[in-house]
């Protein structure tokens, strides 16, 4: 098993019994904002998800957090293709079986099948809707960040939290850009960057009210940017926004891809942050997070040189 797996492609950077590392992609001092995020959060005795999972590094640190039951769960790779790379479904079970072993914990996994919405799967294998959903570094890498929003808003309980985490610009205006020529990345999956101000919206849109927030600086004028947001039955509009809240419920694609599959019908959660706090302080409000106005309030983190939270899985970490 251990001889397959050396030979094997790893996203996260993952500790052996002997000490040594399986080594990921990431330098060993990069922080790893959704799961600084995550450690925020009580998770005890939660229901949680992670979409999107690789070899299992937040689930993994979600069970080690006393949440009750995970789920874990990565896109089909496509079938079309003759050789689909190196982080194939079979490949990723094998490291994710050795990791559950190794760590004592253990979580479901599910593989959503090709052009499937990730709701319509997970619901349909009836695991129900959960307190806390991760949906992290995965819009930049689809056709339409709006409809993978979409595809994982029924999963939330009303009440409930969702960590959102994606590659932005600072553009002051309500744009994405495009990665024309491999201008923003060489990764051949690489479509978007939404800007900030556009981000926000998007959540606010998918009835998801931006209270938390992390943002670093990658290469360039670009930054990796991860929200946790609260679940709410109606959209969260300015005062001045007439449009929103229609297109939201009664646009063509809101109706077949806006998440509303729960709308009047979802389980509640009461999950909390460890700190007892709602809104982050540092966002100079007092009922959501202007994620634009938040980067120009603080600083960003530093890319590397950090110490925890980091995309390394260590034995003995424990968040």
């Amino acid at each position: 098993m251990i001889s397959k797996l050396e030979d094997s492609w790893w996203y996260y950077t993952v500790e052996k019994p002997d000490r040594s590392f399986f080594k990921g992609v990431y330098n060993d001092d990069m922080i790893l904002l959704p799961r600084k995020n995550l450690s925020k959060i009580d998770l005890k005795g939660r229901k949680v998800a992670d979409i999107c999972t690789m070899e299992g590094l937040i689930p993994t640190i979600m069970c080690k957090s006393g949440a009750s039951t995970v789920v874990a769960a990565d896109s089909a790779r496509p079938s079309v293709l003759k050789d689909p790379g190196v982080d194939t479904i079979e490949m990723n079970l094998r490291k994710i079986d050795y990791i559950k072993n190794l760590h004592g914990v253990d979580f479901y996994y599910e593989e959503i099948p090709e052009k499937v919405p990730a709701y319509a799967h997970l619901l349909g294998r009836n695991t129900g809707q959960f307190d806390l959903v991760n949906l992290s570094g995965l819009l930049y890498h689809v056709y339409s960040p709006m409809h993978w929003i979409g595809s994982i808003r029924p999963l939330i309980r009303d009440g409930g939290l969702a960590i959102i985490s994606t590659n932005v610009t600072l553009d002051p205006t309500h744009i994405m850009q495009f990665n024309q020529k491999g201008e923003l990345q060489m990764n051949l999956t690489t479509y978007w960057y939404i800007s900030v101000p556009l981000f926000d919206y998007m959540l606010r849109y998918f009835r998801l009210r931006p209270i938390r927030c992390e943002y670093m600086k990658n290469n360039g004028h670009e930054y990796y940017m991860s929200v946790i947001c609260r679940a709410e039955e109606g959209v969260i509009a300015d005062p001045d926004d007439g449009w929103m809240e229609n297109s939201a419920f009664h646009s063509w694609d809101s109706i077949w891809y806006g998440g509303l599959d729960m709308t009047g019908k979802a389980e509640k959660s009461d999950i909390r942050f460890k700190d007892g706090k709602e809104i982050d302080e540092r966002s100079g409000k007092t009922d959501r997070v202007d994620l634009l106005e938040f980067t120009r309030r603080n600083p960003a983190h530093l890319y590397t040189g950090n110490h925890e939270h980091t995309a390394v899985l260590r034995l003995d970490d424990i968040e």
